[in-house]
């Protein structure tokens, strides 16, 4: 009976370390997606207050959006030449 027990405890402490690792991920992703915003959109108009508004109010869904919608696409500055 305390074998059933000591899998269940396994489990979730599984489950609590991979929605620790996730918190962590995202918390980080979410920290560098407002640092982004910060140095590189531009300030034209509110956009970028806009940006940082909705990150901070939708933490991982405003993040997302920046990330995938307005993230500028930095060119390459460094190219590699082979011979």
């Amino acid at each position: 009976m305390t074998g059933g027990l000591t899998i269940i405890g396994l489990g979730a402490f599984f489950l609590g370390t991979i929605a620790a690792m996730l918190s962590l991920a995202a918390t980080v992703f979410w920290i560098w997606m407002i640092a982004d915003c910060i140095m590189h959109e531009p300030s034209v108009g509110n956009d970028k207050l806009v940006w940082i508004i909705l990150m901070i109010c939708l933490p991982v869904i405003g993040s997302l959006l920046y990330f995938f919608l307005k993230r500028p696409q930095r060119p390459v500055t460094a190219e590699m030449h082979w011979k």
